[in-house]
């Protein structure tokens, strides 16, 4: 067996580890995790502090109120590929403004595909359920599953004031690894507030009733409410001519990640995220920002109706990786 098809067998373990496993493996924790990845490569390079930044096509993930800021119909696409591509990670956005309301929709992919399912391929001589020193698995008895998560977003954004907006957004949730699939229905409220024309005030109240995902095995998993509030300031340069966008985000949950999180007490964790950007004459960007501590990079460049956006993640844990994404106005 090469390294490849021993990575996948590992993912393979894991995932059908947690999925048999008892009631009190299923907790909240973690179970929206897919949800909390970024999309968009210039929030992403901006550390993911993006809350009152929001006014394109990605709005509807990261602040649906964001996107009734927007003139101009948008659509957006967003590839990456980790773990030595193993993982794909894909979104798909689309935002039409309407007079005071502007709808939009975006589909996310997190996906591993051609998963081997070992269950069964075991040649066990001894009879103990185990592997055991000598014993090997029947490559012919082994299937190909996937696991896939997907969450379809459709958002509804109104302006109320000249400076203040609301918006939500329904999402349509689904987890499928093998045989085995579960559903679920939730929702999230946004605002966005620019008291000056330099200050952008933003937040993004994602599942705030909580979000049952079902499983066909009668298990349930609940996604537990995360808050998402941020701030940007923005500044005009005249030599050369440009825009400065700082941008400070901090997420809020209430699932007991203690370690895994940057600050906990008891079952609330914040994380932080920060982002700089700079335009030149509204044509090449260039970014930094800190996503959880981790390092992000990345540029932009718009032409005419079209942008294309870079950002490259650091990540000691979980490895580098690379987002691009492309946007397009109607």
């Amino acid at each position: 067996m090469n390294k490849y098809f021993l990575k996948k067998v590992l993912f393979s373990l894991l995932i059908f580890g947690s999925l048999f496993l008892g009631p009190k493996s299923w907790a909240t924790k973690y179970a929206g995790e897919f949800l909390s990845l970024g999309v968009g490569a210039r929030a992403l390079a901006m550390g993911g502090a993006y809350t009152a930044l929001a006014s394109d096509a990605t709005g509807a993930y990261w602040n649906p109120a964001g996107i009734a800021q927007m003139e101009r119909p948008q659509i957006t696409f967003m590839h990456s590929a980790t773990f030595g591509d193993l993982v794909k990670y894909d979104y798909l956005g689309l935002v039409k403004p309407g007079g005071k309301a502007t709808l939009g929709f975006c589909l996310l992919r997190l996906g591993i595909d051609e998963i081997p399912d070992t269950r069964g391929a075991l040649l066990d001589e001894d009879n103990d359920g185990e592997m055991d020193q000598g014993e090997k698995l029947d490559e012919e008895k082994i299937k190909m599953i996937r696991d896939e998560e997907l969450a379809l977003f459709t958002s509804y954004a109104l302006k109320k004031k000249k400076n203040l907006f609301w918006g939500v957004s329904a999402k349509l949730l689904g987890k499928f690894i093998g045989e085995n699939q579960s559903l679920g229905i939730g929702f999230d409220v946004g605002c966005l507030y620019s008291p000056f024309p330099f200050l952008s005030l933003g937040m993004n109240f994602q599942d705030p009733t909580g979000t049952i995902l079902v499983w066909d095995t009668g298990r349930k998993e609940i996604i537990t409410p995360t808050c998402r509030t941020g701030f940007a300031l923005k500044r005009k340069t005249n030599s050369p001519p440009g825009m400065f966008n700082l941008s400070f985000d901090t997420e809020t949950r209430f699932e007991g990640r203690k370690t895994a999180a940057q600050f906990a007490i008891s079952s609330l964790s914040i994380d932080t995220h920060l982002g700089v950007e700079y335009w030149l004459k509204n044509t090449v960007a260039l970014r930094l920002g800190l996503d959880k501590g981790n390092l992000t990079v990345g540029a932009g460049l718009k032409y005419k109706r079209f942008q294309v956006d870079y950002a490259f993640l650091n990540n000691e844990d979980l490895g580098d990786c690379n987002r691009l994404s492309g946007s397009f106005h109607f």
